[in-house]
């Protein structure tokens, strides 16, 4: 069986010129013949992942793949950087090839505080995987399961030979800040996730779970979903995603409103839009 290595990457969002929200990405080496990498982290983390591959004895070059698990900032910012220290091979959903190789894109469409701290260069898509592709590695195969929600072509990857489950964003963690862009399409994630027989789940946004701690969180997931749907209902008064409405959601959620930022808008308008729909 592979070798998992966590490696966790602090960086910064600024919401204003003095005021940045603190956040952290779990990024993942993956050991056997040769070398797996699961995201990237923010501009400038190849050094420190490449420091941490060093500590393992191996060689950068020995990266064979980097499985981006969607195209989101803290995912993809040093995935240049690592392209060129190891050569290895891009792997990501077809749904997110767009705002990976060519960022700008993205900065546009999802303008995310300090978008251009956060992003390096763009990188090629050398693999562009779906739902229940295979991807061969030296001595362990990962199998590709399409979880989207928190954004079109997230995707977990599954290690079958140890039931370990790498799910990136695709679980929203209860007192954090729920990011999603289909609120449904998160919920059916969450059902593949459980009906997977995960035994150890690896998250980009927490520590890892074992056993009955994978499904309470799962549940936990739900929950916090079904939650900020009520409260979307009960504070709305049309289609438009107000900060008013947006206040009012993370007042229900217990969060502080000076942590919201455009992406719980976008959160916000998913539910906003099945109720539209449903009229």
């Amino acid at each position: 069986m592979p070798t998992i290595h966590s490696i966790n990457l602090p960086f910064k969002v600024p919401l204003s010129p003095t005021v940045s929200l603190d956040r952290s990405v779990n990024v993942f080496v993956v050991e056997g013949e040769d070398l797996a990498l699961i995201d990237s982290g923010t501009k400038g983390s190849g050094k420190t992942i490449l420091r941490r591959i060093r500590a393992l004895g191996r060689r950068p070059n020995e990266v064979s793949k980097l499985f981006l698990t969607h195209s989101h900032p803290d995912h993809i910012g040093a995935a240049a950087e690592i392209v060129a220290a190891t050569g290895c091979q891009v792997v990501a959903h077809a749904a997110e090839r767009t705002w990976i190789e060519d960022p700008s894109i993205q900065k546009a469409e999802r303008p995310v505080p300090g978008f251009d701290s956060l992003v390096g260069d763009a990188v090629t898509v050398g693999r562009r995987v779906g739902d229940g592709d295979v991807v061969a590695m030296g001595g362990f195969d990962l199998k590709i399961v399409h979880t989207p929600g928190h954004s079109p072509g997230s995707i977990t990857l599954w290690s079958r030979a140890d039931r370990a489950a790498f799910t990136g964003d695709a679980v929203p963690v209860p007192g954090d800040l729920p990011i999603y862009d289909d609120a449904f399409a998160t919920l059916g994630s969450l059902r593949k996730l459980r009906n997977l027989g995960v035994e150890t789940m690896l998250s980009a946004w927490a520590d890892p779970l074992e056993g009955l701690g994978i499904n309470r969180r799962l549940d936990e997931a739900v929950l916090l979903i079904q939650t900020i749907h009520r409260s979307v209902v009960r504070h709305s008064n049309g289609t438009d995603v107000t900060p008013e409405l947006v206040q009012a959601v993370m007042v229900d959620l217990g969060l502080p409103g000076s942590s919201a930022n455009p992406m719980m808008a976008r959160t916000v308008r998913s539910h906003l839009q099945y109720m539209h729909n449903a009229k």
